[in-house]
C-alpha cells in the first residue's frame, strides 16, 4: 500500500511539473508574440552613389535626379514622436577637418525649420559625423549614423533634410568631404 501511494504521489507532482512548465512555456511564447512595441517607417530615402561637400550643402537623397533634398512624411497626430535617422558612409580629407551633419526639420503650420535634438548642437552647429586627423584620406573610411528626435506641435505633412557642413581645426581650404551610400529613415 505505501508504494502504491508513492507511486501515486509521484503521477500527481509530474502532472503538476507538466502544467507548471506548460504554462510558463505559454506564457513565454505570449511574450514573443507581444504587439505591445512596434515601429511605422513613414519614409525611407536612400542613395547609393556618392555626394562631395565643400563649405555647407544638403544631401541629395535622388542622386542626379532632382527633389532629393526636401524629402515629407506625414503624422496622423499632434505632438506625435518620430525618430529621424541619417546614415552613411564618410571619407573626409584635409589636416583636422570634420563633417558636421544638421538634420533640419519644418514641420507642418507656420513654426519653421529647426534643427532636430541633439542635431541643433550650438557650440558645433549640428554633430561632429566624421573627422580626419591628417590629410591622407585612404585611412579613414567610417560608417556613421545620426539619430535625431522631434514632436511636431501638428499633424500633418513636414519636411525633413540633411546639411553637412565641413570644417577644419587648421583652416584648411581644401577640407573636403564624401558620403557614399546614404539613408535617410523617419519612424514613429
Amino acid at each position: 500500500m505505501l508504494f502504491r501511494f508513492a507511486w501515486h504521489v509521484g503521477r500527481l507532482a509530474r502532472r503538476r511539473l507538466i502544467r507548471a512548465v506548460a504554462g510558463v512555456g505559454l506564457a513565454v511564447f505570449s511574450g514573443f508574440c507581444s504587439t505591445g512595441a512596434t515601429a511605422q517607417v513613414l519614409l525611407f530615402s536612400a542613395n547609393s552613389g556618392e555626394q562631395n561637400f565643400t563649405g555647407t550643402s544638403y544631401v541629395d537623397f535622388n542622386g542626379t535626379a532632382s527633389g532629393g533634398v526636401k524629402l515629407s512624411f506625414a503624422t496622423s497626430s499632434a505632438n506625435q514622436r518620430v525618430s529621424i535617422v541619417f546614415d552613411a558612409t564618410c571619407y573626409v580629407q584635409g589636416t583636422e577637418a570634420f563633417a558636421v551633419v544638421t538634420i533640419l526639420v519644418d514641420p507642418a503650420g507656420s513654426a519653421g525649420e529647426t534643427a532636430a535634438p541633439p542635431t541643433n548642437n550650438i557650440s558645433n552647429n549640428g554633430v561632429v559625423f566624421c573627422f580626419q586627423e591628417s590629410g591622407n584620406v585612404f585611412n579613414n573610411a567610417a560608417r556613421a549614423s545620426v539619430v535625431a528626435s522631434v514632436s511636431p506641435q501638428l499633424a500633418g505633412t513636414h519636411t525633413v533634410r540633411v546639411r553637412v557642413r565641413i570644417a577644419s581645426l587648421t583652416d584648411d581650404p581644401d577640407a573636403k568631404a564624401t558620403l557614399q551610400a546614404m539613408s535617410l529613415t523617419v519612424l514613429r
